[in-house]
């Protein structure tokens, strides 16, 4: 059992640090199996990652078996994994078909809303854990400057209107 707790409270505290460390470069030290747009996107997911990570800890750790009464903490949790699940899902779907810059505009779209979705979820757990420590640490380590993620832009998603009313291959791949 001490074997057990240790290597998880290292395996936690590496996360904590990594976090923090990813959160102030911008997620810039990442790897990426692409370049540019693409890359900066599975860099953002990966952040995204570890203040999962990090958020699911401190949840845990602060309120133990009580987080099952904690309904809408548990929710949002699960909402953040599962816009993590799509946004890798999209990442691979587009790279499976050979990134295609046609594409692009979709892409963007879409992981802008995901990683502006993941940032408010988080923040919601922030804002109703009752250990206000354990929320203000993970807050800390996973967004020390605040909010990075913005809506997807009107001219982006008037970009991405005019591309899908467009009649042609993408629209019939989709």
């Amino acid at each position: 059992f001490d074997a057990a707790l240790l290597g998880h409270a290292s395996h936690a505290m590496s996360n904590c640090s990594r976090s923090l460390f990813h959160s102030i470069t911008g997620g810039r030290l990442l790897n990426a199996p692409q370049h540019g747009v693409r890359g900066h996107y599975y860099r953002q997911f990966g952040r995204m990652s570890l203040a999962f990570s990090v958020t699911t800890e401190m949840t845990l750790m602060s309120l133990g078996g009580s987080l099952k009464r904690k309904e809408s903490i548990s929710a949002r949790l699960g909402d953040v994994l599962s816009y993590l699940y799509m946004g890798s899902a999209i990442l691979k779907h587009h790279y499976d078909n050979g990134s295609p810059d046609e594409e692009l505009p979709l892409l963007e779209w879409a992981c802008q809303d995901l990683l502006y979705h993941i940032q408010l979820r988080l923040h919601e757990v922030f804002n109703n854990l009752p250990a206000r420590s354990a929320a203000a640490l993970a807050h800390l380590l996973s967004f020390p400057f605040g909010k990075p993620y913005q809506r997807p832009s009107d001219a982006l998603s008037q970009k991405l209107a005019d591309l899908l009313m467009q009649p042609g291959e993408l629209r019939d791949r989709l």
